[in-house]
């Protein structure tokens, strides 16, 4: 029998033929040791790994409160990120939780994804977009997005390979996935090769040191800082804009 689609948990980690954990949440002092327990769980099992949040209470004496408590307690640090999965036809289709080996925010704000966890694991629905029965228009939007998402994933790729993670390896190496489905979930609509080059800038500025070339010791979240220096980017982005306008007289 099939499982509906809510609840599932989708480890997003990098890749290791071993169960190697980041031990950085072991010492974070915001988490409970409930918490540390079940995300050392969830972090020990490979990359794409799917579970119900019914079995992860089936797997433990803890009882389904303490579970779905753990998961809202990891959610709020920033250790997971809840999203809506929709169909091709951009139907809501159900939940997933993502997880993460550090935190993907350092201070999760008012727009952080909600932490109510529901019980009800039956799919959201909503009314199916309309039809529009115009092939050539449809083909060509899907070309021009495919052309745009590729644009974005150049500049994103050409940016992280510049900042170093360590003394061997590159944000690119390591975070590449994690950072792409950062800026896709919390700037929809609002990605920008020259921001992502800006905020490429920025991150070097606050997270590597200029002397050695490295990245400074106290760079924990290097998905977190990307955030804000892309958040930061986007801002002086728009205002550059707006001056532009401005000075060609259309304000």
């Amino acid at each position: 029998m099939t499982k509906p689609s809510g609840g599932i948990v989708r480890v997003s980690k990098r890749e290791s033929g071993y169960a190697i954990i980041d031990p950085f949440f072991l010492s974070d002092e915001r988490l409970s040791w409930k918490a540390k327990g079940l995300l050392a769980y969830l972090l020990s099992k490979p990359s794409n790994w799917r579970v119900f949040t019914s079995d992860l209470v089936k797997r433990s004496k803890d009882g389904r409160d303490a579970v779905y408590s753990a998961i809202k307690e990891l959610e709020s640090c920033g250790y997971v990120e809840r999203r809506q999965t929709r169909d091709e036809s951009q139907k809501i289709t159900g939940m997933e939780t993502v997880v993460y080996e550090r935190p993907i925010i350092d201070d999760p704000g008012p727009d952080s994804p909600q932490t109510e966890i529901p019980y009800v694991e039956k799919p959201q629905t909503e009314k199916p977009p309309q039809v529009i029965n115009d092939f050539n228009n449809n083909d060509f939007k899907k070309e021009s997005n495919k052309s745009a998402d590729n644009a974005i994933l150049q500049a994103l790729a050409k940016a992280l390979h510049k900042l170093p993670l360590n003394d061997t390896a590159s944000l690119y190496d390591h975070y590449f996935e994690d950072i792409y489905a950062m800026l896709t979930r919390r700037f929809s609509g609002r990605l920008e090769a020259e921001v992502i080059a800006l905020a490429a800038d920025r991150y070097f500025a606050k997270a590597v040191d200029l002397r050695t070339g490295l990245p400074k010791p106290d760079v924990y979240s290097p998905v977190g800082i990307f955030h804000e220096c892309y958040a930061e980017a986007l801002a002086e982005w728009e205002a550059r804009k707006f001056k532009r306008r401005t000075a060609n007289g259309y304000i």
